[in-house]
């Protein structure tokens, strides 16, 4: 579970995510019990995203790459990755797609169990799966390969 204090408009909210499904999330806010349907669900990209958007985990300073005596290294072009990697420790419970599928942004790849939360995990990119390493049942380390997509 995770629990956020949070002000919105000057009022103060305790708000304690107690459930998230593919379908709805349930969160106690101020001790009072809140049901809230999921009509969508998207993966934003920080090198997709408009600007409009908050993209999750930004950095709060810009990271210049620098050498090892100082300088300012000049900036690289970052191609988008269709490498699908685990964002915490958990356990594969369901795969939805297989080797050589076509898969769009955002479609539903598997889910994860972490901390008897279901996590679904979705496509970053539209293309085919060329790579699953991984089987329901697995466990997963963060940072492990789930899926590649070409």
């Amino acid at each position: 579970m995770k629990k956020y204090q949070l002000t919105i408009n000057q009022t103060s909210y305790n708000v304690l995510i107690k459930e998230v499904t593919e379908t709805t999330v349930t969160a106690d806010v101020n001790g009072e019990i809140h049901v809230i349907a999921v009509e969508n669900i998207q993966n934003v990209s920080p090198l997709l995203a408009d600007t409009d958007q908050l993209v999750a985990a930004a950095p709060t300073t810009p990271q210049v790459p620098v050498s090892s005596n100082g300088e300012v290294q000049p900036a690289r072009v970052v191609k988008h990755s269709g490498s699908v990697l685990t964002p915490i420790p958990g356990q594969i419970i369901n795969i939805n797609v297989s080797k050589g599928d076509k898969v769009l942004i955002g479609q539903k790849l598997m889910v994860l169990e972490a901390m008897k939360l279901e996590n679904v995990i979705a496509a970053p990119i539209d293309g085919t799966v060329k790579i699953i390493p991984i089987s329901e049942g697995d466990v997963v380390q963060q940072g492990q390969l789930l899926i590649e997509i070409d």
